[in-house]
């Protein structure tokens, strides 16, 4: 950016890229947005009426099929163009969005189109490899983990074994708390119990963060809306570590980012590799401590 240079940094999830655009000037050069948002404007700027009437709320091939195949067809001559494209979470995005996005590059040797993921956090099904195979990509694996706990690190390798190593400096870390119940009655019991008593530690309610698998409405705690005196609301446009609630959420929404504390509510019957899988990418999202629960 100090050199002039235009930047588009993409995301998939709307939680993440809202917190990371606060972090830039608004007269920056760092164009930060979602994937979604950004490719509606690229249609619409060529196409003006096919978005409303071809958008489908909660239809999932409207973003496995009609948005690629459209994208196909726009052409890069009116697009903005920049130099150099960062997307985050790469595994969430389709071999046909990078093919796209790639031509929205300055043709220039000082272009550099960088994607960072994790093929083990796929929890779209969508990640195959990148388009440009072994040969049109270099690659850089980053296995130091400074994020989480050496605890926290230890368990998500023993439940999904990556080569993640723990930063040398961080912290040894409370031992992963792991309830196996019975059924939603026991787990809501011991959910409720385990935070009271993490806010009678002295952690701070927006430090707090509780993945619900599936949401809330389907989950052991569909009917809870406070906790003590607290209230359990859902993660509106970005997480707010400052906030006075405790706030739930599912891992589609909070992919990429993290919480102090993660409670991860897993209690529909899964096989073990989704479940492992569950484990591996929601409780990554832990920075200090971690609580998980899951059916016997």
């Amino acid at each position: 950016e100090k050199e002039g240079k235009k930047v588009l940094f993409l995301f998939y999830n709307r939680f993440i890229a809202n917190k990371v655009s606060r972090s830039f000037d608004r007269d920056s050069e760092i164009n930060c947005t979602r994937f979604q948002k950004f490719a509606k404007a690229a249609i619409d700027q060529t196409d003006t009426d096919w978005w409303n009437t071809h958008y489908r709320k909660n239809d999932d091939s409207f973003w496995e099929e009609d948005i690629s195949l459209k994208l196909v067809d726009l052409t890069h001559d009116e697009a903005d163009k920049f130099d150099a494209i960062i997307v985050d979470e790469g595994q969430d995005f389709k071999p046909d969005w990078f093919e796209y996005l790639e031509g929205l590059l300055v043709d220039s040797e000082e272009s550099r189109f960088v994607v960072f993921y994790d093929e083990h956090q796929d929890v779209f099904g969508r990640w195959s490899d990148l388009p440009w195979g072994e040969k049109g990509a270099s690659r850089k694996q980053l296995t130091e983990n400074c994020r989480n706990t050496k605890s926290i690190i230890n368990y998500l390798n023993d439940k999904r074994p990556t080569g993640m190593t723990p930063f040398k400096r961080s912290p040894d870390g409370e031992k992963v708390i792991e309830r196996r119940v019975s059924g939603p009655e026991e787990a809501k019991g011991k959910i409720l119990d385990d935070i009271t008593g993490v806010l009678n530690e002295g952690v701070l309610p927006g430090q707090i963060v509780v993945l619900l698998n599936p949401g809330k409405k389907e989950s052991c705690l569909a009917d809870v809306t406070k906790i003590g005196r607290v209230k359990f609301e859902s993660v509106s446009r970005y997480y707010d570590e400052r906030s006075r609630s405790i706030q739930f959420t599912t891992i589609n929404m909070f992919k990429g980012l993290e919480a102090d504390v993660v409670f991860v509510v897993a209690c529909e019957r899964y096989k073990e590799k989704a479940l492992s899988e569950i484990l591996y990418a929601q409780g990554s999202r832990a920075r200090i401590l971690l609580y998980v629960y899951y059916l016997q």
